[in-house]
């Protein structure tokens, strides 16, 4: 598999196309179990930033992602744990709050567990002004 194919494999899934599981901090993909999102499982570092004041709980927590392919991390994610970690946002672009459609999907993936119920992952970014930008990086 190539590394665009892998990528666009993610991106182009849906969250109901993973699974969860907690213990592990790992999302598994239904449709090719060789790719997987690992969360890295470090203590969060605390992260602060004037886009968290939208939020009841300003504090923000900043957590790495690995993008895995038969186990191996291929790419990292990084993403921030918002308003008492009831949200996992994509980690903006500071200088104009935005964030690529890779980092949308990701986060919609990664942001499963606290979607199932209500999904308000748009409602998040939108509270924080976070748009996406027309290219890719």
């Amino acid at each position: 598999m190539k590394l665009k194919e892998f990528l666009d494999e993610i991106i182009n899934s849906d969250k109901f196309d993973w699974t969860y599981d907690d213990d592990l901090g790992r999302y598994n993909y239904i449709n090719d179990i060789r790719i997987s999102i690992a969360s890295d499982r470090e203590p969060d570092e605390s992260y602060e930033n004037e886009w968290l004041n939208c939020y009841p709980d300003k504090k923000g927590y900043f957590n790495r992602y690995n993008l895995c392919f038969n186990g191996a991390s291929i790419e990292s994610f990084y993403g921030v744990a918002v308003d008492g970690y009831r949200m996992i946002i994509p980690s903006p672009r500071l200088n104009d709050l935005t964030i690529t459609r890779k980092q949308k999907q990701i986060g919609r993936i990664i942001n499963k567990p606290y979607t199932e119920v209500s999904d308000e992952y748009e409602q998040y970014l939108n509270m924080a002004g976070i748009t996406i930008r027309n290219e890719e990086e």
